[in-house]
C-alpha cells in the first residue's frame, strides 16, 4: 500500500522556466492527500523557500524533506533535524578566504522552529560577494546578497552553499581541490569531555560522633564462705562393769 510520495522539484515537479507547480499539479497533490496519502517535496532548499512553489499553499509542502535531507516535517511538524558541523564549515570558508577572491560560503540558519531564514556570507571581503555578483559566472547567482560575517558562529547550521563567480567546470576543479586537500588534512580530534561541575547541593551537617559508654567493669563477687569441715568425734569408751 502506497502511504507516502515524495518528488524532486526544479525539472522535475516544475518544469524549467515555470515559476512553481501548475494547478494541475496541485490538484493532484490535494487528491492524493484526500485519498489518505501524504505528498511531500524533496529540495535543498529551507521550508520557508517553498511556498512560491506552491503558490502559498502550506498544505502542499507540510511533509518533506528539506535542507538536502537535514531536516524533515510530517504534517507541519518537525520528526528529524542534523545540523552541520560548524567546525566543518569554519575551515571551508577560510580555504575560500585564503585561496580565491570570488568565491565564499553562505550558510542559513532556520532557528528553532526551523521556518526563519537567517542567512549571512562567512568572509571578511563583502566586495568578494559583489564582485561574485556581478560576473553572473554562476547560472544560480540571482543577485541576492547577505550580510557579511567573518566566523560562523554557534548557532546550528542546517544548509549551506558555496557562491562563486567561477563557471561550473572552474568549480568542479575548485571540487576536487577542496577535496584532496580535505583528505591530507587530519580529521579534527573530538574535544575532551569537561569535568563535571562540583555539587551546589548543600552537605548536611552531621552530629560528632559520640563514642560509646563503655560498660562498667562488674564489682568483684565476694567469695562463697567456706563450708566448715565435718569432725569426726570418737565414741565414748564404755563404762566398766
Amino acid at each position: 500500500m502506497i502511504k507516502l510520495v515524495l518528488t524532486d522539484m526544479d525539472d522535475t515537479l516544475i518544469p524549467a522556466g515555470h515559476d512553481g507547480a501548475s494547478d494541475y499539479a496541485i490538484e493532484g497533490i490535494h487528491a492524493m492527500q484526500a485519498a489518505g496519502l501524504h505528498f511531500g517535496p524533496v529540495s535543498g532548499r529551507q521550508p520557508s523557500a517553498m511556498g512560491w512553489m506552491f503558490r502559498n499553499r502550506s498544505e502542499c509542502f507540510s511533509t518533506g524533506a528539506f535542507c538536502n535531507g537535514q531536516v524533515m516535517f510530517v504534517d507541519g511538524e518537525v520528526v528529524a533535524s542534523r545540523a552541520i558541523d560548524n567546525d566543518v564549515l569554519m575551515r571551508l570558508a577560510d580555504y575560500f578566504e585564503q585561496e580565491t577572491d570570488d568565491t565564499y560560503l553562505k550558510v542559513y540558519r532556520l532557528g528553532d522552529d526551523f521556518w526563519n531564514n537567517d542567512a549571512y556570507c562567512v568572509t571578511s571581503d563583502p566586495e568578494r560577494v559583489r564582485r561574485a555578483m556581478k560576473s553572473g559566472g554562476n547560472a544560480w547567482l540571482k543577485g541576492e546578497e547577505a550580510p557579511c560575517r567573518p566566523v560562523v558562529d554557534d548557532a546550528p547550521v542546517y544548509k549551506a552553499n558555496i557562491w562563486s563567480a567561477r563557471s561550473r567546470e572552474e568549480l568542479a576543479e575548485l571540487r576536487e581541490r577542496v577535496a584532496a586537500d580535505a583528505a591530507a588534512r587530519p580529521a579534527p580530534q573530538p574535544a575532551p569531555a569537561p569535568a563535571p561541575a562540583p555539587s551546589k547541593r548543600p552537605v548536611p551537617m552531621q552530629e560528632p560522633a559520640v563514642p560509646a559508654a563503655r560498660p562498667a567493669a562488674a564489682e568483684p563477687r565476694p567469695a562463697a564462705p567456706a563450708k566448715p569441715a565435718a569432725v569426726s568425734v570418737p565414741a565414748p569408751a564404755p563404762a566398766a562393769a
